[in-house]
């Protein structure tokens, strides 16, 4: 389980390196999927922070990953 509460300071590169740890099995599911793309775009274009950052909870929530709800 994840506890985003304490985020560490640097949490684009935390998110990709999670997701290049991810096994293949979890990386081939749709909303993982989306995850990784969105996070590829947000590297690129800042404007996409937010999106990637949500398509990111969304997967970690939707596989019981996350240890409490997420607020803004």
């Amino acid at each position: 389980m994840l506890n985003f509460s304490t985020y560490a300071p640097h949490p684009v590169g935390d998110a990709a390196n999670y997701l290049r740890r991810l096994p293949e099995e979890d990386r081939g599911r749709h909303h993982w999927k989306v995850a990784v793309r969105m996070l590829d775009h947000a590297l690129t274009e800042p404007l996409c922070l937010k999106t990637a950052t949500i398509s990111l909870q969304t997967a970690l929530a939707m596989d019981r990953k996350l240890t409490e709800p997420l607020g803004d």
